[in-house]
């Protein structure tokens, strides 16, 4: 692979990691702002629990699906350009809603149409900076950069879950959804400044089906490939056994997280009998045990990477089943701060381990199909959250939850090979 030019000076003399960098935290920005102001404006134009329920499906059901569909394609053009595109569309998305809000009431439906297509687009960005990050700097800096994207990440979700809730209570949720478009434009307008290097393998492949379409029909030859590789999608886990085992550990790990995320909230006021000021504190102290782990796994080299992904999962499980067993508003804190590191430090070796082990023109479509298969249970898990809490407690579900997770992770250090997994970075 060619070697981009500005990687050999440093991440921070890197351009083009800087514009991804930057484009990265200005989407953050503007996912958390559609966040709340998106369900907020579907709430004040008569939405209600069970139209909130069905938003919340027709978000992440594309995220499921979609992107196993459309990464296939990403393999046409630039990474960045796709980026791009996501983000442009979903600046257009965003903004509709508002200039119907300024005319009229918005219809339920059109909340539901603009978050499954705004989620589709979404599902194109992912995928495609995980295997862009490969393209724009050297192998021996992926933990590095990936651990300050994640920082990154949990530090914009600081900032814009504490600006967008500044502006919808000061100005409106109008407002608010058009400055997320705006911000989306933002992140369009620096990808441009992304200059990625391809491997030269890949670009005498993509000269030979180029001469290959231009002898054939075209339509006939891009139809025939894109199924192929679809259907190479749903092949390509099974020569990658360890990215296959993280996914089948996170789909099942992912049924015993998720119960915080939905009942913390209710935790809070009814188990706690505290404010919304303090569930907004243990929200922060998530995304800063996040940013404080992202800043440490960026000057601390991971060594044996599926043992560390295993430790992390063990120490997250704990943290559940301590959080069930009601600690009171100070542990809640010092385990929310934990947990947000947690959530960081177990992702990342995930993503090393695709960017440094699977081929370049296949991560995109790995990625995807890992971020389906750990969200495979996630729909059905979240419709029975709340009749469990309703008839047992939240922190009984809580708790339980805590301990399907740390069966896994014991399950997965036993029966699978993760715990040997080591890639050189």
């Amino acid at each position: 692979m060619k070697i981009p030019q500005g990687a050999q000076t440093g991440l921070w003399r890197n351009t083009s990691f800087l514009f991804l960098f930057f484009s990265s935290i200005s989407k953050g920005i503007a996912d958390q702002f559609a966040s709340i102001a998106f369900v907020w404006l579907l709430l004040e134009s008569g939405g209600n629990a069970t139209s909130t329920s069905l938003l919340y499906l027709a978000n992440i059901l594309p995220l499921m699906v979609l992107g196993v569909f459309i990464s296939p394609m990403l393999h046409k053009g630039k990474l960045s350009y796709w980026m791009l595109c996501s983000d442009g569309i979903r600046a257009i998305l965003v903004i509709i809603l508002p200039v119907v809000a300024w005319i009229g009431t918005p219809p339920i439906w059109l909340f539901f149409i603009s978050a499954f297509l705004q989620s589709t687009c979404g599902s194109i960005y992912g995928p495609a900076s995980v295997a862009l990050l490969p393209r724009i700097i050297q192998k021996e800096a992926l933990q590095e950069a990936n651990a300050l994207l994640q920082s990154a990440n949990q530090s914009v979700r600081l900032l814009g879950l504490a600006s967008a809730g500044v502006v919808v209570t000061l100005f409106s949720t109008k407002i608010a959804l058009s400055i997320t478009a705006l911000l989306f434009l933002v992140s369009a307008g620096l990808l441009v400044g992304v200059k990625e290097q391809r491997n030269e393998g890949e670009e005498c492949e993509n000269e030979e089906k180029s001469t290959l379409v231009s002898k054939r029909k075209p339509l006939v030859i891009e139809v025939r490939n894109y199924f192929s590789k679809v259907r190479k999608s749903f092949s390509l886990l099974s020569e990658y056994r360890a990215i296959r085992d993280m996914a089948i550990f996170f789909a099942f790990q992912n049924v015993g997280v998720i119960p915080i995320f939905t009942l913390l909230a209710i935790i809070v006021k009814e188990d706690m009998n505290g404010t919304a000021a303090m569930l907004t504190t243990l929200q922060i102290l998530q995304a800063l045990g996040g940013v404080l782990i992202g800043l440490l796994l960026s000057k601390w080299k991971i060594k044996r990477q599926g043992l560390f992904f295993l430790g992390i999962a063990f120490v997250e499980s704990l943290v559940l089943c301590f959080y069930g067993l009601g600690p009171g508003m100070i542990g809640a804190a010092i385990l929310s701060l934990v947990f947000g590191m947690t959530i960081t430090a177990a992702n990342l070796p995930e993503i090393i381990i695709i960017q440094s082990t699977v081929k370049e023109e296949h991560q995109a479509q790995v990625f995807s199909l890992v971020s389906a298969i750990s969200c495979l249970f996630l729909p059905l898990t979240s419709l029975l959250i709340g009749p469990l809490a309703d008839m047992y407690g939240s922190l009984q579900v809580v708790f339980w939850g805590g301990t399907v997770a740390l069966l896994c992770t014991i399950l997965a250090y036993v029966l699978t090979p993760l715990r040997k997994v080591v890639v050189s970075t």
